[in-house]
């Protein structure tokens, strides 16, 4: 039950930090946006934060600590790219 309740937390809390990323940018309607290039810094960042108490403190292996990283980051990447495109102009490629 405790691991439930953890990953539910772990995943509200990539959701609200997904939200203050694409709100501390703008709001990017009014201009063309990349949102793989606008996503993938901030996620990056989010996901080695998240994952990176129990590799340092010795708690987790290391493939532990990259397959949280891997699934917070991609989960984060996901949420991201689908609210950036749904809110912005795509850009001409």
């Amino acid at each position: 039950m405790a691991s439930g309740a953890s990953t539910t937390l772990k995943m509200a809390s990539i959701a609200a930090c997904i939200l203050l990323v694409l709100l501390s940018n703008g709001h990017p309607t009014a201009a063309a946006v990349d949102c793989i290039a606008a996503c993938k810094e901030p996620c990056q960042g989010f996901s080695n934060g998240l994952c990176a108490g129990g590799a340092t403190s010795g708690c987790t292996t290391t493939a532990a600590a990259t397959a949280c990283r891997n699934l917070a980051f991609s989960q984060c990447a996901n949420t991201c790219f689908t609210v950036c495109t749904a809110v912005s102009i795509a850009p001409c490629t």
